[in-house]
């Protein structure tokens, strides 16, 4: 299940189209950035999980959140202004809707259905920026019931 949801975000995040690559990331985020990639970059990591209470006794099922972070890098030399819309419109590309319809526009990732569940955004974080090179954070949420 896990890896299905992963690979819908995927093909979701590559389907936006402002993005030079995407890919999959565990690990610290000082190596990401440090990492030599054509950017913008998205990157999708399982980042968190709650698990509910026992229901029933056996249990018959687990609900349980779980947090997938989408990482977005970008690099920009020029002024500060330049660097933060830049940003913005990546931000917004992600977490707009998603498309219903084959014919509708190019979609983001909110609404998203994967295989595992709804994905909706939580959270944004700055992550860092070093040298030009600014990394952000968005945390969306499935909820789903284990069996």
């Amino acid at each position: 299940m896990l890896t299905e949801i992963q690979n819908d975000i995927l093909s979701a995040l590559e389907a936006i189209g402002a993005f030079k690559q995407c890919g999959v990331w565990q690990g610290d985020l000082d190596e990401l950035l440090k990492l030599p990639q054509k950017t913008p970059s998205a990157h999708v990591v399982l980042a968190a999980g709650q698990f509910g209470k026992v229901q029933t006794v056996p249990p018959k099922s687990s609900l349980a959140n779980l947090g997938w972070d989408v990482i977005l890098i970008y690099q920009c030399l020029k002024d500060r202004s330049v660097s933060s819309a830049q940003g913005y419109g990546l931000i917004e590309s992600v977490v707009k809707p998603a498309v219903k319809k084959p014919e509708d526009p190019i979609g983001g990732l909110t609404g998203l259905i994967t295989q595992g569940g709804l994905l909706w955004p939580q959270t944004l974080e700055l992550l860092d920026t070093v040298k030009g090179t600014t990394a952000y954070a968005i945390r969306f949420e499935i909820q789903r019931d284990i069996k």
